[in-house]
């Protein structure tokens, strides 16, 4: 035998080794799982902020259900006297969103509105 040739009995040890198959680990389902966490976060931290982007999603979700969205109108309203509310402004945000096989959707928020710019005539 020569010095840089291994020992048949040493090769085939070696081949065994390399041959094992690589121990699978939960890494690949933890990051699934920490990725769809912050999507949820992401979503109610949108939906806290401005409810009216919250809405997005689920108007292209249901847009896929009834054949696209044919027409999207927004709307700011500001008015004096709410009905049977306190005294002041409160601004309601009007999204209404019809569909290609002609159903329409709408989404209201309302709001007191921000700034002192807007003043009722009684305040």
């Amino acid at each position: 035998m020569t010095q840089g040739a291994p020992a048949q009995g040493q090769g085939q040890e070696k081949g065994k080794e390399a041959a094992k198959p690589r121990r699978k680990g939960p890494n690949g389902m933890l990051l699934m799982l920490v990725l769809v966490l912050l999507a949820v976060i992401a979503v109610l931290v949108l939906g806290l902020l401005s409810p009216l982007q919250l809405a997005f999603p689920q108007q292209q979700l249901l847009g896929l259900i009834h054949g696209g969205i044919a027409d999207v109108e927004d709307k700011t309203i500001v008015e004096c006297n709410p009905q049977g509310g306190e005294a002041g402004p409160t601004s309601r945000q009007v999204r209404t969103i019809v569909f290609n096989d002609s159903t329409s959707l709408v989404i209201t928020f309302a709001s007191s509105p921000t700034g002192n710019a807007l003043q009722c005539g009684g305040s």
